[in-house]
Parts: C-alpha cells; sequence; structure tokens
C-alpha cells in the first residue's frame, strides 16, 4: 500500500509535544482514536473516520492495529471511558507516538481543522 504523505502548506499546524510527559497531560481525547467499539451508535466512530486517521491507519498499519487492540480493551474495562490520571497512564506509550505521526497527517483542507475565522484549531487531535 502506498503511504499518504501531505505537501508542507497542506500541513495544518497542529500542537506538538516533545515530553512524553506534556502529551500525557494534554491529550484529552487522542487516544478515542484508537478505540474501536463495535456498538452501533458509537460516538467514537467519528474519531476513526477523520480523514487524518484514515491516513494514518493507511501508512502504519501494524501501529493502529497493535494500539486499537490495547486501547478498546482497556476501554472495555472503563466504565464511563474517564480520562483519568491512572487511566492515562495505563495507556500504551507508543500512542505518543502516534500522535506525532498523525499530527503530520492533519490538512488543512479537512473537515473542522479550521474555523470560521479560518484558523487553525491547534488542538484538532486532542478534542
Amino acid at each position: 500500500m502506498t503511504k499518504i504523505t501531505l505537501k508542507p502548506g497542506e500541513i495544518a499546524p497542529i500542537k506538538q509535544f516533545t515530553k512524553y510527559e506534556d502529551f500525557v497531560l494534554n491529550m484529552n481525547n487522542f487516544y478515542i482514536h484508537f478505540t474501536n467499539l463495535k456498538e452501533e451508535n458509537s460516538p467514537f466512530k467519528v474519531f476513526r473516520q477523520k480523514p487524518c486517521f484514515l491516513r494514518f491507519k493507511n501508512n502504519e498499519i501494524e501501529l493502529e492495529k497493535r494500539l486499537t487492540n490495547s486501547i478498546t480493551n482497556l476501554t472495555k474495562k472503563k466504565s464511563n471511558y474517564e480520562n483519568t490520571k491512572e487511566f492515562r497512564k495505563a495507556l500504551p506509550k507508543e500512542l505518543f507516538n502516534a500522535y506525532i505521526i498523525m499530527s503530520n497527517l492533519v490538512s488543512i483542507n479537512d473537515p473542522d481543522v479550521m474555523d470560521f475565522d479560518n484558523n487553525v484549531n491547534e488542538n484538532y487531535l486532542t478534542e
């Protein structure tokens, strides 16, 4: 499968984290991209349909499978999918690598990346 890349002018300037610790404290809902619950009306399906996630899934097949398996299993055990400190500590550290990769796969042309004033939502991946 051919890797999908974006041209430099297309990449949205998404918030970057240089340290794992900062990422864990600020990742908010990023992990939901890797939650694949089969429930018909799962609100998490929206995350997995984002163009940047589909690009990531195409480019990083094995990493996406590992993270989805691991995080889906974690969220099945956690009531209400609480994003607590303990829950975040249980998430795989590879999630930080996934964020770094996916942040370079967010296009300024993707839905909801730009606001009405044409500013980039730098928190697009973590909301």
